[in-house]
């Protein structure tokens, strides 16, 4: 009787929860371990034909595998609130090193290019900064969780494909400051309401002082929209050793 009531409160779980995703593995990873815990634990088996879901669970937004932060993971009816998750405000404080670019411009890649930095100042990235907010145009990454013909552009490019960038995408930017600087690594908080790509904006920060950077660290902080808001930090969120 007790395994009938684990599985009957499992499959009537309903709702959005913050869940936080450590550095490693990807969003999708993260997502399939925790759906496995918590099928596990009530005894419940996974339906074979991936059409018809046992427990229905899915994220709002991808975190590089890169980042650990804040996925907003969706279970029961809650998946159908996960769209209006992608069009909230993301609030991200970001980690870069400048002197170095790699060619997937995060910590995951091979150092491809390396420039002085020397004559870079806290002042002079802050100057910059100010032409970073507002509504801008940025083109994806090639390496990111974008997707050609259902295939993620990353993967594409791993396996030597050629593929093409994506066309400049319209962003909004709301504020950008300089929260830490000790080269060459510098912090970067940022506010976005579209889907930004950080480490573009991190490369191109550093490239208008003649010089390039990767990122080295992503924290994911919040997302917030107006009819849900969802408390994003690792204090709030399930952390791994809970599920």
């Amino acid at each position: 009787m007790a395994a009938i009531e684990k599985a009957a409160r499992l499959l009537s779980l309903n709702g959005l929860f913050p869940v936080y995703k450590p550095k490693g593995p990807t969003s999708a990873q993260s997502l399939y371990e925790l759906k496995m815990k918590l099928l596990n634990e009530a005894g419940v088996k996974e339906h074979r034909k991936k059409k018809k879901q046992t427990l229905k669970i899915g994220h709002g937004g991808t975190l590089d595998c890169t980042a650990s932060g804040v996925l907003v993971v969706g279970i029961g009816e809650g998946t159908k609130m996960l769209g209006t998750m992608l069009g909230g405000s993301k609030k991200y404080t970001v980690i870069g090193e400048l002197g170095k670019e790699t060619d997937t411009l995060d910590a995951s890649g091979t150092v491809t290019e390396e420039k002085p930095y020397d004559h870079i100042t806290r002042e002079d990235l802050e100057k910059t900064l100010k032409t970073f907010t507002g509504n801008i145009m940025q083109v994806p990454p090639l390496f990111s969780a974008l997707k050609k013909d259902g295939k993620r552009l990353s993967c594409l490019v791993r396996e030597g494909a050629k593929v093409e960038e994506k066309p400049a995408r319209l962003v909004t930017v709301y504020g950008l400051s300089i929260t830490d600087f000790q080269p060459p690594l510098f912090t970067l908080g940022k506010i976005s309401i579209t889907d930004i790509r950080i480490k573009t904006s991190c490369a191109a920060l550093s490239a208008r002082h003649r010089s390039c950077s990767f990122l080295t660290g992503v924290l994911h902080l919040n997302r917030k929209q107006s009819s849900v808001y969802i408390p994003g930090t690792q204090t709030a969120a399930l952390l791994p050793c809970g599920w």
